[in-house]
């Protein structure tokens, strides 16, 4: 259904409006969700509950961030424009700090999960380097931005996508996860169709120390070989 506006103008500032709205709210469910697990809560659940009623609340989930192209750059344009007028936005502000951050913030997991299983020459696996699942658009990739700034530590990375077709030549890229040796971690990024099952053999036959679940999506559990981490 079509909606017509009385200016391109105004259009322009309904679609700011709805990807800051999304950047907010995206930034929020993830500093939520530190604290829930923080008290022990599990931050699905919550999320479930709080869904249940019927009006004033929209469900966002936990994950690295929010990429692609319109929500974290047209919220950057919106604060722009209202300094320009003479307005602020800090809440928008803060929400664009808050999402730059994750990705840094699951980094440092990273090292350090490693560093707790002594593990010296690091070597790790980022799955899902589109922007959410499902897609092959990388702009604004929170799984890029988490290989750059491991590989900027030291660290041997190596990148996954089952839908991505063009890799960035920074990276080694990794066909199939179900053969992988001599990895340290697999930090899933986006949970492309298929990848669960794929993990879950991987946790079966202890190919790897360490699996970050960015997303908490799943539902296995840690065994001898392999440690699984979700970052909320």
């Amino acid at each position: 259904k079509l909606t017509e506006l009385s200016s391109i103008k105004t259009a322009e500032a309904v679609k700011s409006f709805e990807n800051a709205f999304r950047l907010v709210n995206i930034s929020f469910v993830n500093e939520f969700a530190a604290v829930c697990n923080n008290l022990g809560i599990d931050i699905h659940e919550v999320i479930k509950g709080a869904s249940t009623k019927p009006f004033g609340f929209l469900a966002f989930h936990p994950s690295a961030g929010a990429g692609g192209h319109c929500i974290p750059k047209d919220s950057t344009y919106l604060t722009f424009s209202a300094k320009k007028t003479g307005g602020t936005l800090p809440i928008v502000e803060q929400s664009i700090q808050t999402n730059l951050q994750i990705p840094l913030k699951i980094c440092d997991l990273i090292e350090s999960k490693l560093n707790e299983l002594e593990i010296n020459n690091k070597s790790v696996i980022v799955s899902g380097i589109s922007y959410k699942e499902n897609t092959e658009d990388c702009r604004e990739s929170p799984g890029l931005k988490i290989a750059s700034i491991l590989k900027e530590r030291g660290i041997n990375v190596k990148v996954h996508d089952s839908i991505v077709e063009i890799f960035p030549d920074q990276f080694e890229k990794i066909d199939n996860l179900d053969s992988v040796s001599n990895v340290n971690c697999i930090c899933i990024v986006q949970f492309h169709a298929g990848i669960i099952p794929t993990i879950e053999n991987i946790v079966k036959n202890g190919n790897v120390d360490l699996i970050v679940d960015c997303k908490g999506l799943l539902k296995i559990k840690s065994n001898s070989k392999t440690k699984i981490v979700t970052i909320h």
